[in-house]
């Protein structure tokens, strides 16, 4: 996740994205510190996800992620637009 930048990426797609340093210090903290499985599936899952799907050995569908980001008020079409401009 942190590279020897110092820059923290996750990869939501093909192509990783780099956190502000606001979100980076959540990210490394969460990855740190993942929440306890909710099932005893989740328990035995071999790949710990920082953004766990329904089922544990999958991430988040990105249309369910979206739908969670907008709850709280983030849109992320835009950002995703600037990136691929940058």
């Amino acid at each position: 996740m942190t590279e020897p930048d110092g820059q923290v990426k996750i990869h939501l797609g093909p192509v990783p994205l780099v956190l502000p340093p606001p979100l980076a210090a959540i990210a490394v903290e969460q990855a740190a510190d993942p929440a306890r499985p909710r099932t005893p599936l989740a328990r035995i899952a071999r790949i710990p996800l920082l953004f766990p799907g329904r089922a544990p050995d999958q991430p988040i569908a990105a249309r369910r992620l979206r739908n969670k980001l907008r709850r709280h008020g983030i849109t992320p079409v835009p950002g995703k637009h600037a990136a691929l401009v940058a």
